[in-house]
C-alpha cells in the first residue's frame, strides 16, 4: 500500500505535489496529473536516458553545443535560444520552471507531457541551429551534439535540487558571484523578482 511522504499545506494551491512510493501527482488548476514511476529492482526511476519517455511530466533536461564549442559567447545566440524556448513551450504546452543558458550547454526544468518532450527538444534545437547558421553567418556543419539528456523528476527533493543546480551553474563556473547576476537564467525570477528573457511558471510554489 502506498504511503504519503509529503503533502503540501495551504488553501487549495494551484499546484499540489504529493509524493507516493509508486507515483507523484501534480494538481494544476484542479486538474490532476499522475506521473507513474517505473520500478527497477528496488530503485524507482522515471525515464532517465531511456527510450521510453511516456512516464513522466516533469523533466530536468540538458543539451550541449557540438564538441562543447562556446557558441553562447557569440552575440545573439542566447537571444535565439530564448526565442525558441518561448515559441515551442507555447506550441507544445510546456511550462518552463527554471533554465540556464551557458556558453557550451543549457539546462532546463520543464513540465511537459513526456511524449512531447522529444518533439519540443528537436524543434527548439533545430530553430536555433537554422537561426545561427543563417542570420549569424556561422558556417559550421552543426552546432549541437546529437540528442539530449533528461531525467524525469519524481520527488520534491530532486525537484528543488535540480532547480538549485540550474541557478548555481554560472557561479560554479566562475562567471558571476551570485546566481541572480547571470542574465541568462531564471535565478532572478526567483531571487529578486526580476523577469528574465523567458516567462517562468512559478505556480508550483506553496
Amino acid at each position: 500500500m502506498n504511503s504519503c511522504i509529503h503533502v503540501p499545506q495551504g488553501p487549495d494551491p494551484l499546484l499540489r505535489i504529493v509524493t507516493l512510493r509508486s507515483f507523484i501527482t501534480f494538481r494544476i488548476n484542479k486538474q490532476l496529473v499522475i506521473v507513474n514511476i517505473v520500478p527497477t529492482s528496488n530503485i524507482y526511476i522515471m525515464g532517465l536516458r531511456f527510450k521510453n519517455q511516456k512516464y513522466g511530466q516533469c523533466f530536468f533536461v540538458t543539451t550541449t553545443f557540438h564538441e562543447w564549442t562556446e557558441y553562447g559567447d557569440i552575440p545573439s545566440v542566447y537571444e535565439a535560444l530564448a526565442d525558441s524556448c518561448r515559441y515551442y513551450s507555447h506550441k507544445y504546452g510546456a511550462r518552463i520552471i527554471g533554465y540556464v543558458f551557458m556558453p557550451t550547454h543549457l539546462h532546463m526544468l520543464i513540465l511537459i507531457d513526456g511524449k512531447q518532450l522529444p518533439n519540443f527538444m528537436r524543434d527548439l534545437k533545430k530553430y536555433v541551429a537554422q537561426k545561427v547558421m543563417k542570420d549569424l553567418g556561422i558556417k559550421d556543419d552543426k552546432i549541437w551534439m546529437a540528442g539530449y539528456d533528461r531525467q524525469a523528476v519524481s520527488t520534491e527533493m530532486v525537484f528543488r535540487t535540480k532547480l538549485d543546480y540550474i541557478h548555481n551553474n554560472p557561479v560554479r563556473s566562475g562567471y558571476v558571484k551570485g546566481p541572480e547576476k547571470w542574465q541568462w537564467s531564471s535565478a532572478g525570477d526567483y531571487l529578486t523578482g526580476t523577469s528574465g528573457m523567458i516567462d517562468i511558471w512559478k505556480d508550483w510554489l506553496f
